[in-house]
């Protein structure tokens, strides 16, 4: 689109005004939807044939047109930076106030108004239309109005001509027009607008609490949504609108959006306004008028209306708690939202509202744990993921609602706190850089491919990078040059005016066969178009490169460090330096950049000796300038920054005991020193990788992941006898790398990388639980699974268990998951597998059984069914065809290696995992037919 806009420039700079350069006006951009990419755009147009003159304020509307949630903490990038305000290609014009100018349009408009609507002689036409221009021009001198406040009085007038008229009503009502302040003239505006029609009170509101562009007509949304404020018990209909329509021709416009025409409030002021006096009860009405709008259409097997299926999830989490409560109590709607937008609100799920993640209903909280699998399968899939997420989340299983084609009938297995889960790599994510004021993320792959994700936008990466087939070893990005962008349909994205940079930007990546890349992501930035990227810049190394940092000098280069102390400097162009002189042969584990003395750049290098260096990288060559011992092996090094801005140091060791150090500037030059504040206290964990985490409260504060999948977060100011840490888990696999990035609504969010997994976890360090309440750690793993019928009919699972070096069997009743208090049965062996299906092996990564299925009970034809599973994590149900033999009919994704498989006689399935076992449900959509295509509507 861009070149497109850009090649009619051209050609309009090249017409009939030969040399002349073309002009693009834009208006009111802080007014737009997604001012910031717009913003983008414009800046991307400004060449030497194009000139741009763009009227806006500094900032955009908090939130969503039409009143979003507000939005929280963070830097501001205001519209004027996003333009090139600060390039020194642009020029800022301050416009003030010009009260003269207020008057002579105010005057010219009542001499107008009087020719439509006489009133009086031509000297009374003479002393109103001074009158008002009098109280113009002095409302907009001393500040009280702007020239909006002028505009609607206009307007105002011309829907009231009868103030305009010599009698003494007439002046009495003019005059109180002139004395409102700016609130009180579009108070006056909406008493016109509602006198004599109630209805238009609530359509007013419910475009002020409208999310997205604005509320359409179309389904009855607007209606609908009006009728819940009022309390009305059916919506309004299209001659009400109309006549509303008629009264608010000033104050309403028409935009678009999802390909529908949508109204919307015509001002911010507007908004801002009807939002001040609002009242959360009429915000839930509103809410649940149009839950059960979705519900209707759910139920008649319809797809939900583009408004609701993208914009519920907010004005649920608008209401908070109650609001989210309310979507959870209907859950066919809840399965038709898509997972990416609603997984974004419930891991922020309530700013200003009070809600935090632990708050969700399960409902909610079992879509967001299973959204990475949702985004893969079948809509009739949607209800069993729920389920299984809600187990891993809560611990505990609940309705499946209608639609399902299988459902999770109890289960038992590891719970997980509250995270997102997103999937997009083939093989192993190895590591991962992020920046924590943006909202974006890189990762790199065993397989040397590098993604780059903008997880609150979509949950498939944005970029693809592929130019090396070596392991990705180390990541480093400066962020982008390019302006920010939004994402406006979570709240979130780098444009909602907290700051950020746009992406990655200049991107270097490390891998395996000592080759160093660097990518220039500026230029394609979510197109993922390979076609159009440049090729990346590829140099050697003589030793593996383990860590990079970029240089904070503007000079666009990294330092980039690894085994046997390797330490040099990577140029934007891709040139490496020579080496630094080794002063340890340890690997390097660390390294942080600082600003120096004179602006000279300093890195602090923490080796696995022990040895911490200091390093002075302003020139060609890297120049050690101080060096001191920790005394003991080191695993990390990273950079916090207190309340009041300084910066400290923290290592850790390999057991994960953690030291505080600093960087001193006295009269013998840099040096590092231990902190005299003392080290944080150490968290004695095994592998421990380390990052940190800004906080509102405390600056920066070390998080420490380990091998047993534990994630902590150093409390500084724990009080005494409390835990010193928050700990969370993202499962049973040693972390191998932790990142920050801006939560979809603010603040931050952790996310992590797991050995042997190629997914990345995110979640919201608040929901973290004191040190020994967080369920961390490996649970037993199930060795052997087999029916059993007792004696007196019952059927029961027979589970043995391995943990900690002891084995236990429970028997568990096979239709709840109770355990009961009976001996296990001896002497008999698990059923033996049936044979594989011919394809098996092509629909598993390594094929862990296969199983008949049992029939429930008095089945009216009942089919021939099997089912195998996998270590990538799927049950694979097949039905064998007169004519065609066995063939797959229905692919369930649990999200966890499979360990073993047993058939229930009464039909359901136990299937054993790494984090439990869970029993699943097939219903008639798998027995006896197939089920829907695969759900892109959801990703």
């Amino acid at each position: 689109m861009l070149d497109a806009i850009r090649r009619r420039l051209t050609e309009l700079s090249h017409g009939p005004a030969m040399g002349a350069p073309a002009l693009l006006v834009a208006d009111a951009l802080d007014e737009a939807r997604d001012p910031f990419p717009i913003a983008a755009l414009l800046r991307d147009l400004a060449t030497d044939g194009v000139r741009l003159l763009i009227g806006t304020r500094p900032s955009p509307l908090a939130g969503v047109a039409g009143g979003g949630r507000p939005a929280d903490g963070g830097g501001h990038v205001d519209l004027l930076e996003a333009l090139g305000s600060a390039t020194g290609h642009a020029r800022v014009l301050t416009l003030a106030p010009d009260p003269s100018a207020a008057r002579d349009y105010a005057e010219r408009n009542v001499r107008g108004i009087l020719r439509e609507h006489p009133a009086g002689d031509d000297a009374w036409h003479e002393a109103v239309a001074g009158t008002v221009a009098d109280a113009v021009e002095a409302h907009v001198r001393t500040g009280s109005w702007q020239f909006l406040q002028a505009a609607l009085v206009v307007q105002e007038i011309g829907q009231r001509p009868g103030v305009l008229s010599p009698g003494p009503d007439g002046r009495t009502a003019l005059g109180q027009m002139l004395e409102r302040d700016q609130s009180g003239i579009f108070g006056a505006a909406v008493q016109r607008i509602t006198t004599g029609l109630p209805t238009a009170e609530p359509l007013l509101r419910a475009l002020a609490y409208a999310h997205g562009r604005g509320l359409p007509l179309a389904d009855g949304i607007w209606a609908r949504a009006a009728a819940g404020i009022a309390g009305a018990d059916a919506p309004f209909d299209d001659d009400q609108v109309g006549l509303f329509l008629n009264r608010a021709a000033a104050y309403v416009l028409v935009d678009g959006e999802d390909r529908r025409s949508v109204f919307r409030l015509a001002h911010r002021t507007h908004t801002e306004q009807l939002l001040g006096d609002g009242t959360p009860d009429r915000r839930y009405e509103m809410l649940l008028a149009l839950l059960d709008l979705a519900a209707a259409q759910a139920g008649a097997g319809q797809p939900l209306s583009p408004h609701l299926a993208t914009r519920l999830a907010e004005y649920a989490a608008d209401c908070g708690a109650p609001g989210w409560s309310a979507l959870a109590e209907r859950p066919a709607v809840v399965d038709r939202l898509p997972p990416a937008s609603l997984s974004a609100l419930a891991l922020t799920p309530g700013p200003g509202t009070g809600t935090a993640p632990t708050d969700l209903p399960i409902e909610v909280l079992g879509t967001v744990a299973s959204a990475h699998l949702i985004k893969e399968s079948e809509p009739d899939d949607r209800p069993g993921l729920r389920q299984l997420g809600g187990l891993r989340a809560a611990g505990r299983t609940h309705d499946a609602g209608p639609g399902a084609a299988w459902e999770v009938a109890w289960g038992r297995v590891r719970r997980v706190p509250l995270h997102l889960r997103l999937g997009g790599a083939d093989t192993v994510v190895t590591t991962l850089v992020t920046r924590p004021e943006s909202a974006w993320l890189v990762t790199g792959s065993l397989d040397g491919s590098v993604m780059a994700w903008e997880p609150w936008r979509e949950h498939h990466p944005t970029l693809l990078l592929s130019g090396c087939e070596s392991p990705v070893t180390a990541l480093a990005a400066l962020g982008s040059t390019a302006p920010p962008t939004g994402n406006a349909d979570t709240g979130g994205g780098d444009g909602d005016g907290r700051g950020g940079a746009r992406g990655p930007g200049l991107l270097a990546v490390a891998h395996d066969d000592r080759t160093l890349q660097l990518w220039d992501t500026d230029a394609d930035l979510g197109t993922g178009i390979a076609a159009e990227r440049p090729e990346p810049h590829t140099t050697s190394t003589v030793e593996v490169v383990r860590v990079m940092a970029a240089v904070p000098d503007g000079t666009r280069r990294f330092v980039v460090a690894g085994e046997a102390g390797y330490l040099a400097l990577l140029g934007p162009d891709g040139t490496l330096s020579q080496p630094g002189e080794a002063i340890s042969a340890g690997d390097v584990v660390g390294l942080v950049t600082l600003p120096g003395p004179q602006d000279a750049p300093l890195v602090v290098v923490a080796y696995r000796s022990g040895l911490l260096g200091l390093w002075e990288v302003g020139g060609a060559v890297p120049a050690p300038v101080h060096r001191t011992s920790s005394r003991t092996a080191l695993a990390g090094l990273v950079c916090v920054s207190g309340p009041t801005g300084a910066d400290r140091l923290i290592t850790v060791t390999d057991d994960g005991r953690l030291a505080q150090w600093r960087v001193s500037t006295g009269d013998d030059g840099p040096a590092i020193v231990a902190d005299p504040d003392g080290p944080p206290p150490g968290v004695h964990s095994a592998d421990p990788v380390l990052a940190a985490l800004p906080t509102a409260e405390h600056g920066a504060v070390p998080v420490v992941g380990d091998r047993q999948g534990s994630v902590r977060v150093v409390r500084p100011t724990a009080a005494p006898g409390r835990p010193a840490f928050l700990e969370t888990s993202t499962g049973s696999r040693a972390i191998t790398a932790i990142g920050a990035l801006r939560g979809p609504q603010g603040g931050s969010v952790l996310v992590t990388a797991a050995q042997r997994d190629s997914t990345v976890h995110f979640w919201d360090p608040s929901a973290a639980a004191p040190a020994g309440d967080a369920p961390t750690g490996r649970g037993p793993s199930i060795r052997d699974l087999r029916p059993h019928v007792s004696a007196d009919g019952t059927e029961t699972l027979v589970v043995t268990e391995r943990s900690a070096g002891r084995t236990t069997v429970r028997v568990l009743r096979a239709s709840d998951g109770a355990e009961l208090n009976v001996p296990a049965p001896a002497g008999e062996a698990a059923p033996e597998d049936a044979p594989l299906p011919e394809g098996a092996y092509d629909l598993h990564s390594r094929t862990v059984g296969c199983v008949a299925l049992g029939a429930p009970a008095a089945p009216a034809r009942p089919a021939r069914l099997r089912a195998t599973a996998g270590r990538e994590g799927a049950v694979v149900v097949w039905r064998e065809e007169p004519s065609s033999g066995w063939r797959p009919v229905r692919r369930i994704p649990l999200g966890s290696p499979c360990t073993r498989l047993a058939p229930l006689p009464s039909g359901p399935l136990a299937v054993a995992t790494d984090d439990g076992l869970v029993v699943l449900r097939l219903n008639p959509a798998v027995r006896e037919g197939d089920g829907g295509g695969t759900e892109e509507t959801h990703g």
